[in-house]
């Protein structure tokens, strides 16, 4: 089975949680949603996370979002970038995890759901 990847915070999770529609900022602005494959992540991470101690991923079944999943190049990335141009069905969402810093600022990866 195929996953992609989302990276969120912890705020904008838990309001979906409350109110059942997840709502990202960067989508609304851009259209569509970021994903990321597993081989993608951790430079999503770095690029967008940077600042961030915590982070929430959530895991997608790829096949799960049909013709709203569109693979586009993106600028400094040697390969295209998974974006979801549809609002994020809370039913497509496999697994979440807390991903934390670790006290020497690498991503503890070490239990991750992959």
């Amino acid at each position: 089975m195929g996953y992609l990847y989302h990276i969120t915070t912890e705020a904008l999770w838990e309001e979906a949680l409350n109110t059942g529609t997840y709502r990202n900022p960067a989508q609304a602005q851009e259209g569509f949603l970021h994903l990321s494959t597993r081989a993608q992540l951790a430079a999503s991470l770095e690029m967008h996370f940077a600042a961030h101690t915590d982070v929430v991923i959530l895991r997608l079944v790829e096949r799960q979002l049909g013709q709203w999943l569109k693979w586009e190049p993106v600028p400094g990335r040697p390969e295209p970038m998974p974006h979801l141009y549809h609002l994020l069905n809370l039913e497509w969402v496999d697994d979440v995890e807390l991903l934390s810093r670790q006290p020497d600022g690498n991503w503890d990866w070490e239990d991750f759901m992959w």
